[in-house]
């Protein structure tokens, strides 16, 4: 059952903003378009699975699987588009039993969340970064693209200075971000 064709609702309307959608064992939902911002999504024994077709988002406060399946490509068949999952809710907002809010909990479910191959996955930098500079040189060539997250791991006892920044340019080894770095980033080891 596709989420974009009317029939996988029966005589109800699609889901929209804070419905909480269910998926109940021996159901396989393919999700196929951006999502309303949900409630939720409870997975009961069922399967859902996440289409390939195009980029999208789910939004929702939670995903909870209790059996069941979540696939978004598999070992065979890389996820190759962009799917991205926004987690909506706060501390106080309503919480799963054993999970809690804003994630995606799997309780003896199957959970397959398999992206392009990437080579490498991480690397290190090459030379140290100043705080206030938005470059760094990696020590090997990587596949990463522009318009893409990394995270410049803290160099310092303070977790706190890891740093998310978006790719710009890539040019050989040197690798531009789309903000200066707040903190410095030791290189040696």
């Amino acid at each position: 059952m596709r989420w974009s064709d009317p029939r996988t609702w029966g005589t109800d309307l699609p889901p929209i903003d804070d419905d909480l959608v269910y998926v109940p064992q021996g159901m396989h939902l393919l999700v196929d378009q951006t999502t309303p911002i949900l409630e939720g999504i409870i997975v009961e024994n069922g399967t859902i699975e996440f289409s390939d077709e195009s980029d999208m988002t789910v939004s929702a406060g939670f995903i909870t699987l209790r059996g069941g399946e979540f696939i978004a490509g598999t070992e065979d068949n890389d996820y190759d588009h962009k799917l991205t999952f926004i987690m909506y809710g706060n501390y106080f907002g309503p919480q799963q039993p054993m999970f809690g809010n804003k994630g995606i909990g799997c309780l003896e479910c199957k959970f397959s969340m398999i992206g392009k191959k990437r080579t490498p996955t991480w690397t290190m930098i090459a030379s140290s970064i100043n705080a206030g500079e938005n470059q760094l040189t990696v020590i090997e060539d990587v596949d990463w693209q522009v318009g893409e997250h990394i995270v410049v791991a803290s160099t310092s006892y303070n977790h706190n200075e890891a740093e998310e920044r978006v790719i710009t340019l890539i040019s050989g080894r040197t690798i531009t971000v789309d903000k200066a770095f707040k903190y410095g980033h030791y290189s040696g080891v």
